[in-house]
């Protein structure tokens, strides 16, 4: 009867709603079971085609996953930019570690050149006495000029030496 069509359609289309797609087909199938296909034009009428059946689906389908994938695209632009962010902090940060270990490296680079400095310089004058013949510097005036030639040997400047013959002028001379 066209009221029991009408209710098997209204059944179908219900569970359509909800999503049922199991149940929407079953009902349209009792349907399609319950009225002879000989009155396909009146059967039409409450009941959609196959083809139809699959156009709402796939138009629905297609809808969800548009709407997905909007969601999905405007989630990863956000992921990106944030990774963006933490990759230029990550970047900043590895460029100013660089430049603090390039510090740290010259300050020790300057450290060693220093330490090997002071190190020749003692070595330069240990090898300058070690040539040396040793001075008696007992007296005052010896020490005061021991004092005075250890002023004026690190230095370029000339010295002229006077003396009488065996006070040590060729001593002083090979000293300084």
């Amino acid at each position: 009867s066209p009221r029991a069509a009408g209710s098997l359609y209204s059944l179908g289309l219900l569970a359509e709603r909800r999503g049922d797609r199991a149940g929407a087909r079953a009902a349209y199938d009792q349907l399609l079971k319950s009225h002879p296909t000989s009155d396909e034009a009146a059967l039409a009428r409450y009941a959609p085609s196959a083809q139809e059946l699959a156009d709402r689906d796939g138009h629905k389908l297609y809808q969800a996953i548009a709407h997905r994938a909007q969601g999905v695209a405007a989630r990863l632009r956000g992921e990106l930019a944030e990774a963006e962010a933490h990759l230029n902090t990550a970047l900043a940060l590895f460029q100013e570690l660089g430049a603090r270990w390039q510090t740290a490296r010259t300050q020790v680079e300057l450290g060693r050149a220093l330490r090997r400095s002071q190190r020749l310089e003692s070595e330069n004058q240990s090898l300058r006495r070690e040539g040396l013949p040793d001075l008696v510097t007992e007296s005052s005036a010896m020490r005061a000029t021991a004092r005075l030639m250890a002023r004026v040997a690190p230095s370029d400047a000339n010295a002229l030496l006077l003396g009488e013959h065996g006070v040590g002028k060729e001593i002083a001379a090979r000293w300084l």
